[in-house]
């Protein structure tokens, strides 16, 4: 996150130390402490909240693909368009089974 190193964070305490003192340091460090503490929470509610969104937008593009192909599929008189017949489908797979070499 900060990238800092050992000698650098020792660094940091040792100014905070002198500029803080060590009677106020731990009240400090509490604060910063809580504060770091709120900041995550908000910064995980804001991941959720946008999980959230996309996840509608992922919904709201599949219902629309799917009106989309329903409108293909029905007519505007709620009938099957012929592109879509199904009726004959088992009698061509039967027809197609009887053509292997092989069959009776």
């Amino acid at each position: 996150m900060l990238d800092l190193s050992w000698g650098e964070i020792a660094v940091i305490l040792v100014v905070a130390v002198v500029v803080i003192g060590p009677k106020e340091l731990p009240a400090v460090l509490r604060t910063c402490g809580r504060m770091l503490a709120k900041a995550k929470k908000v910064t995980d509610e804001i991941k959720k909240s946008f999980n959230e969104a996309l996840a509608e937008d992922e919904i709201s593009a599949t219902r629309d693909k799917m009106k989309k192909e329903l409108r293909q599929i029905v007519d505007m008189d709620g009938n099957l368009q012929d592109a879509y017949d199904v009726s004959e489908l088992p009698l061509k797979r039967t027809e197609q089974i009887k053509q292997r070499p092989g069959t009776d």
